[in-house]
């Protein structure tokens, strides 16, 4: 047999073995799943009964009522790992390398609709790699041929990052580790975003939009005061350098000391004003508050350092808003 002969037959061998493998992973998240219902179902018709005997506020029936809550948030996340379990990737050749990856809001739910493109460390779009468009369920993929009839062929060596845009071509994620080109391969990310928009666009914006960058400065707006709806709880503020200039594209995370409610929380990346927002619906907030979370904001650096953590614990509740006003000291 020959060499070329040999490598096809264990590249669809290895090729079958994940098939299989994908497909008892579905099964054994179904099951889960399944599970979960059942025991909700159980702690459900046990909470009637108690809340009969007991009243609606006694603290077995709270307990109870938790642990309900729990587990419908469990679902969300069993759902996210069921649908990416169904998706279908096609292998690629010895000479393609694909990216691909699921964007997903606080709800767990696909963003569509949505950009995703590599850029290099300059923050320039890499053209030649291409882009990719969100579909309904948040699913991305790009694809960058190394064949012999690619005229324009980007270094392996090159170190890219995963940039997620929304239609106005701000930037809503921005991956921390490099990608490199590697045919051959396929890397995945799954990406958790709190807003975004709704149109795919190319990454480079059309005449007179600022696109990543470019250091085009946004005017600032004049701010009324923060307000917020009675169902909403809202962390928003703006970061600023030693010489009170914005600093855009920096990481700012929202986490609880016991780190059980980190990735509801989640994080965002500031625009090219500085500024960030979280925005939570009613069901996250009253699930923190029945933990008692004590919950801070950290500013994360381009290398994953702490640069800054709010001193006091920040303040969770509905129709309320936290503002930030952070300034960072220099860069040693």
């Amino acid at each position: 047999m020959k060499q070329e002969e040999l490598l096809g037959k264990v590249t669809e061998n290895v090729n079958l073995t994940f098939d299989q493998m994908d497909t008892l992973r579905r099964e054994g998240l179904q099951d889960i799943n399944t599970f979960q219902q059942v025991k909700r179902s159980g702690l459900k018709k046990k909470k009637e009964r108690l809340t009969d005997k007991l009243g609606p506020n006694h603290q077995r029936v709270v307990a109870l009522e938790a642990k309900i809550r729990e587990i419908d948030y469990m679902e969300k996340d069993v759902k996210v790992l069921i649908t990416e379990a169904n998706i279908a990737v096609e292998p690629v050749d010895e000479n393609t390398w694909k990216v691909h990856g699921k964007v997903i809001d606080k709800d767990r739910k696909g963003i569509q609709g949505l950009t995703a493109a590599l850029y290099n460390k300059n923050g320039n779009w890499q053209k030649e790699v291409g882009y990719g468009c969100t579909y309904e369920q948040g699913y991305f993929s790009i694809t960058y041929s190394t064949g012999e009839y690619v005229q324009q062929k980007v270094s392996t060596d090159t170190e890219l990052f995963l940039y997620i845009l929304d239609k106005n071509h701000n930037i809503l994620y921005k991956d921390q580790e490099p990608l490199f080109v590697h045919p051959g391969h396929i890397d995945y990310r799954a990406i958790y975003i709190a807003d975004a928009g709704e149109v795919c666009t190319p990454p480079e914006p059309g005449q007179g939009k600022p696109g990543p960058g470019q250091d085009q400065e946004e005017p600032e707006q004049k701010q009324t005061g923060p307000t917020t709806g009675k169902d909403q709880w809202v962390v928003e503020g703006k970061i600023k350098d030693e010489k009170n200039k914005p600093i855009k594209e920096i990481k700012v995370n929202l986490y609880d000391t016991k780190h059980l409610f980190d990735q509801r929380l989640g994080s965002q990346v500031t625009d090219k004003s500085g500024k960030f927002k979280f925005t939570f619906k009613g069901e996250v907030f009253q699930a923190l508050n029945e933990a008692k979370a004590d919950i801070h904001l950290e500013v994360v650096d381009d290398k994953g350092k702490a640069v800054y953590t709010s001193p006091e614990p920040v303040r969770c509740e509905a129709g309320h808003v936290d503002v930030f006003k952070i300034q960072l000291p220099p860069r040693s």
